[in-house]
């Protein structure tokens, strides 16, 4: 074996031994094709409770496969009738509903224009602040919610770790609303993209801590 394959085949097992990498992600790091790797890995497999770890993080972010069906409000008055205020405001009114319903106080800012569209209050009295945005239909593919928001100089910009905890996109045509943590979108840049693992996630919110749902008492 050439001296160039004998070290691209000890970094090969070095990343699956000390770093458990599967061999997509060595492939990808490594750029060798799939036989190759296959090979030089059989004698170090991932144990079965790495490789199950490994399809659960999977299907979590997997983006849904099928579009949802169309609303009867949607059928009734598309998207397309309203301006971008009464969107907002829609998604708002959508987002309100929702929390009342799962019992979890709710407050909306009385100022058009606020940083903060919503804020959330727990048992424990603490506060936190949740964006609600209108998610973007594709014509192809599936519908995106923004994580931008406006700088004051006209331009958009990604919104800083401080200023929400959850995000909201209420997709009209389908009425879904999904639901992610500030944590989830770390390394999302503009958009994110809905999943089902996102679907009317509320129990994130009640989950967190000191935010358990006052039906729950």
């Amino acid at each position: 074996m050439p001296k160039t394959d004998e070290k691209l085949k000890a970094k090969c097992i070095d990343l699956r031994v000390n770093k458990r990498m599967s061999q997509t992600e060595i492939r990808k790091e490594l750029h060798l094709s799939k036989g190759t790797i296959y090979e030089w890995l059989k004698p170090y497999p991932l144990t079965k409770e790495e490789i199950y770890e490994r399809q659960q993080n999977r299907d979590r972010h997997k983006p849904l496969k099928d579009r949802r069906p169309e609303s009867s409000m949607h059928k009734a008055i598309p998207a397309s009738q309203m301006s971008p205020a009464q969107k907002g405001k829609v998604a708002e009114a959508a987002a309100m509903l929702r929390l009342q319903v799962h019992g979890i106080p709710a407050y909306k800012s009385p100022f058009d224009g606020d940083r903060i569209d919503l804020v959330i209050l727990g048992q424990d009295g603490k506060a936190k602040k949740c964006q609600v945005k209108w998610a973007k239909s594709a014509r192809t593919g599936l519908p995106s919610v923004p994580i931008r928001c406006a700088d004051g100089r006209s331009r958009l910009r990604r919104y800083k770790d401080d200023e929400f905890d959850f995000l909201l996109g209420y997709h009209y045509f389908s009425d879904t609303m999904y639901v992610w943590s500030m944590d989830e979108l770390k390394n999302q840049k503009q958009t994110i993209t809905v999943t089902e693992n996102a679907a009317e996630r509320f129990d994130k919110i009640k989950s967190d801590r000191g935010f358990e749902s006052r039906t729950d008492r």
